[in-house]
């Protein structure tokens, strides 16, 4: 296993990660408003990756639904939080099952700016108990 942290730039890892990825994307985020990010995925799912989303049952999520529906549209899942459970919280995503990012980038807009934030991407050689876990 390798293991990087990034401290700038996070975004463009991530785009990277997703326009990489040939067979699946598994998203769990708090907040998912990137209209960069939601491009992507939209992109990917469009070209037959099974890209999955979960995120909160926040309004911030849903100030614009076009791009949670477009993804829906060409074949993404997305799952809700349910309002009565606890907050998702979580900040993580599984890359073809090779691939683990970790850490307190939210996936919104304003994060490019406004907070001092942190991923870890792990890359894995075979399956682990770690990527099992998340």
């Amino acid at each position: 296993m390798k293991a990087i942290a990034h401290f700038s730039q996070i975004e463009t890892h991530l785009i990277s990660l997703i326009r990489n990825s040939k067979s699946s994307i598994k998203i769990v985020v708090a907040w998912l408003t990137s209209v960069e990010i939601m491009g992507e995925l939209i992109s990917k799912a469009e070209a037959g990756v099974k890209v999955a989303v979960i995120i909160s049952n926040s309004e911030i999520n849903f100030r614009d639904r076009s791009l949670l529906d477009k993804l829906i549209e060409f074949g993404g899942e997305v799952k809700v939080g349910l309002p009565t459970s606890n907050f998702i919280h979580h900040k993580f995503g599984i890359f073809d099952d090779r691939y683990l990012i970790n850490g307190s980038y939210n996936f919104k807009f304003m994060e490019k700016t406004s907070n001092l934030e942190n991923i870890i991407i792990f890359e894995f050689d075979g399956e682990t108990s770690l990527l099992k876990q998340f």
